[in-house]
């Protein structure tokens, strides 16, 4: 490619343009390659090089060739690019942007509490706009009518996937959460084409979920990655990601905040799958309130013992 190309093709900011404007210089493979990204955008964030070229009916070096052609410098960098076509990149832009001020050791509680409030909104917000919600629709569907779910995830991203569970499991979810890997693939090897499988790892490069996922998909339950990074691998062996947001690190309160946007991811999938089942799991959450409700009360319940002695609480 030309000098005079490179600035114009430069110039051209959306993957979707380059490619109509170099159209007409593509070989008939790489055509191919056009005309999927033109009908699907998001196929190069979603798919690893080797997935789209098997897509295309040809080779991983004749994707590089069609990238070169469109301006960049190999696939990782027209998926960035796609990425940030999609607005996954401008979420991360629009917090950077956020006038959030910078602390000092002398702030009083006041302003702390205004800057833990503003960075929290802040990071909901970038959360919302990252989302599919047609996608998210369409996975509460499968959640729905499957045979079985398992969600997988270890340290932090274990405990979102055990509260997860929680919520699905009371309504009215076949579902179990998996935080060690020995155990979380073996029951992956349970699996079939009726079950999903969802990894919750924000790096989406932590090793034991992506074993876990990957048995899941040998298996050939629907896969879900629940992550920051589209382009990582646990997104890579995924038949759908739902992308979290993952702030800038900011006075060490990073994976607090991203946890908060991975439940909040979360949460709306789990009251689209309630919604969806409608009668029956107000029924089983209903139920449920009850049961907990009478282990509430002022003076512990203890069920088929004998009740400790009471003690008067102080005046």
């Amino acid at each position: 490619m030309s000098k005079p190309q490179e600035a114009t093709l430069g110039a051209i900011a959306t993957v979707s343009s380059r490619i109509r404007a170099t159209l007409g210089n593509m070989t008939k493979s790489q055509r191919v390659i056009g005309d999927l990204l033109l009908r699907e955008p998001d196929l190069a964030v979603r798919l690893s090089i080797y997935d789209l070229a098997s897509k295309a009916g040809t080779s991983a070096s004749t994707v590089t060739r069609f990238c070169q052609l469109l301006g960049y410098d190999g696939y990782q960098a027209l998926r960035i690019a796609s990425a940030g076509d999609l607005g996954w990149v401008d979420a991360q832009r629009a917090w950077s942007a956020d006038e959030i001020q910078s602390l000092s050791p002398s702030d009083s509680p006041d302003k702390l509490l205004e800057h833990l409030l503003a960075v929290q909104v802040s990071a909901l917000r970038a959360a919302a706009k990252l989302l599919d919600l047609g996608k998210v629709a369409d996975l509460a569907r499968r959640i729905a009518a499957a045979s079985r779910v398992d969600v997988y995830g270890i340290g932090a991203s274990g405990y979102i996937a055990d509260t997860i569970t929680g919520h699905l499991y009371h309504g009215g979810i076949n579902v179990a959460s998996w935080t060690e890997v020995h155990q979380g693939v073996a029951a992956a090897a349970w699996l079939n084409s009726d079950s999903v499988a969802m990894g919750v790892s924000l790096s989406g490069s932590t090793y034991e979920t992506i074993c876990m996922l990957s048995e899941a998909a040998a298996r050939g339950a629907f896969t879900v990655a629940v992550t920051s990074d589209i382009t990582s691998p646990l997104a890579g062996i995924a038949d759908l990601s739902l992308i979290t947001f993952r702030p800038v690190e900011h006075w060490n309160m990073e994976g607090v905040t991203a946890q908060m946007t991975q439940l909040f991811v979360l949460d709306l999938l789990c009251l689209m799958v309630v919604n969806l089942n409608g009668k029956d799991a107000a029924d089983r959450l209903a139920r449920a309130r009850v049961a907990v409700a009478r282990y509430k009360s002022s003076l512990p319940v203890w069920p088929n013992s004998r009740e400790p002695s009471h003690r008067e609480a102080p005046k």
